[in-house]
């Protein structure tokens, strides 16, 4: 069950910073999106092979 909770908050979280960086206003909560993503998509992979792993 926390796994698949895991799962969803960052394929969610994933999702807003992807598309804020890509498409929000421009300014500090747009740099601090893009700058983020790449630690979230990091998560998310870890979250994704737990799941596989067990």
């Amino acid at each position: 069950m926390y796994r698949a909770e895991q799962l969803k908050v960052h394929e969610s979280a994933v999702a807003l910073f992807s598309e804020y960086a890509k498409n929000g206003e421009k300014g500090e909560l747009k740099s601090f999106a893009a700058k983020t993503l790449p630690t979230l998509e990091e998560h998310l992979a870890e979250v994704q092979k737990m799941k596989v792993a067990l």
